[in-house]
This record gives C-alpha cells, structure tokens and sequence, in this order.
C-alpha cells in the first residue's frame, strides 16, 4: 500500500518536471468556457437544478506549464444575470492533462465560490485548444451553502512565446 501512495505521489507531483513543457514561460492565452452545472441546495431535499455558465479567462505563464489568471463568469439564473469575478490558477501535469484552482466572488449575489477544473488540453495548430473537463464549486451564499458539478467544454487561444 504504501509503495503505491509512492508511486501515485511521483506520478502527480514530480514526474511533470522530467518532461519538457506544453505552454513555455512569458507565453499567454485568451479563453471561453461553458459549463454546464448540475446542483442541489442543501436546505431543500428538492429535485436537481441545472444552470449553463459561460466564463471569459486571460492567463499569464510565469513559470513553464504554470498560470495564473483572472476569470469572469456570467449566467442566467432566475431571469437575473448572475456576475462572478476572480483569480485563478493552472498547472499542466503531464500530457495536456491540467488542475486548475479557482476562486470567485458574486459581484451580483456576494456570495463565494471555491472549486475548479481537472480537464485536458488539446492545442491545435500550436495554438488554438480544445478543454473538455469536469468542474467543482462549493458555494457560500448567504442564506445556504451547496455544492455545484459541471461538465466544461473549452476553447482557448494560446499566444506562445518561443523559447530563445
């Protein structure tokens, strides 16, 4: 048991450095993504809810296959439109395969969003992806707190900077 533990820690945390990078440091990258949410409020036993979301991301590559980011998020919910800004992270560990930690704020509601993405990137042309992937948001509102999954489709520009 304990060989795999060590194993599975190489496999995620130090095998990515042995490779070479997928998106190199200084480069940049424009994106849309629409997830598409499934939840529940946990004050209700009621029926599962669903929302389509659409976020606008601008990240910046500091490191080789590391970014950091801002995103912006809005929905429909209700016949209101829900607005969600904040920052976010991106890390490639191995073959277009990233983690990506997100947090957002309500800029409508106030309320709190920490989750993020596991998904896969397939660059096309070296520059343009393709991100299906899988989302997961705790939400702190005001009055209740719930738990969001979503499935993510994707698509992002990359502005590579070419290693000297």
């Amino acid at each position: 048991m304990f060989l795999k533990i060590k194993f599975t820690v190489f496999v995620l945390i130090l095998f990515p450095f042995y490779l070479s990078a997928q998106v190199s440091k200084g480069s940049k990258s424009l994106g849309l993504d629409l997830i598409f949410f499934g939840y529940t409020q946990q004050y209700e036993n009621g029926p599962l809810q669903f929302q389509l979301s659409n976020n606008v991301s601008f990240d910046y590559f500091p490191l080789d296959n590391l970014s950091v980011g801002v995103i912006s998020s809005i929905d429909a919910v209700n016949k209101s439109i829900d607005w969600r800004i904040g920052p976010y992270g991106r890390y490639f560990l191995w073959q277009g395969i990233y983690l990506q930690p997100t947090y957002l704020y309500g800029l409508t509601t106030g309320d709190h969003w920490a989750g993020g993405d596991i998904g896969y990137s397939k660059l096309w042309k070296s520059r343009f992806a393709v991100e299906p992937g899988i989302t997961y948001f705790k939400v702190f509102a005001r009055k209740v707190d719930f738990d969001r999954w979503g499935i993510k489709l994707g698509f992002k520009y990359y502005f590579i900077k070419s290693k000297a």
